[in-house]
């Protein structure tokens, strides 16, 4: 499998890992501030990712500059966004957009305990 780039965009800073077949074979933070530079700072040296996973809770500008680093390897990422329904969970809120997709990301993916393994009750 080739490399998957992980994005977390947050209000005040960039989260992101390259995750290879056997973990990750780098990580790094930046404010979202320095987003443009990325592709010449921390990306120059990084081989192309297959595809790029990502959240986003800062807005479009951010996600516009993440876009634009992408381009260098013409990857255009697939942003996460909270639903009403995913992996088993159940999203109830009356708008289920207004549930921050890191948040949704993390609770409808985070792997779950088999009927075997959970604690007795």
């Amino acid at each position: 499998m080739t490399p998957v780039l992980v994005i977390d965009v947050g209000n005040s800073r960039m989260k992101w890992g390259l995750r290879g077949t056997r973990g990750w074979l780098v990580q790094g933070t930046t404010s979202n501030s320095e987003i443009g530079a990325l592709s010449v700072r921390d990306w120059h040296n990084l081989p192309r990712p297959a595809r790029a996973v990502g959240v986003n809770v800062a807005g479009e500008a951010p996600r516009v500059r993440v876009e634009g680093q992408l381009t260098r390897w013409r990857v255009t990422p697939e942003w996460l966004v909270a639903s009403e329904h995913a992996c088993g969970v159940t999203n109830r809120y009356a708008r289920p957009a207004q549930l921050g997709a890191d948040r949704w990301a993390s609770i409808s993916f985070r792997p779950r305990a088999s009927s075997s393994t959970r604690a007795p009750q």
